[in-house]
């Protein structure tokens, strides 16, 4: 029996001045895209689960830096939307 995959978007509600501080090498190393038509927005599919349970916890260790505090107590950063669904 196969195992089900996921797709995931995840969009970053932030100011161009946050751009750095957006986790872009992490995505990208789970297979997420950047949308060109919707700034801070990264989707992906084809995740196992053990793949996209390492990629949240990474983004979760990501907002614990002081860097990533700063972003969001300035106000550049307000809100993270992650959608995740079962791959068809």
């Amino acid at each position: 029996m196969s195992s089900a995959t996921f797709a995931i978007a995840i969009r970053f509600n932030a100011t161009p001045r946050a751009e750095p501080y957006v986790p872009e090498p992490v995505l990208s190393d789970y297979g997420l895209e950047a949308d060109p038509g919707v700034p801070g927005l990264f989707e992906g599919q084809g995740l196992q689960p053990e793949r996209l349970a390492a990629l949240l916890g990474e983004l979760a260790e990501s907002v614990r830096s002081p860097a990533a505090e700063g972003v969001v107590a300035s106000g550049l950063l307000d809100d993270v939307w992650i959608s995740i669904r079962r791959d068809a």
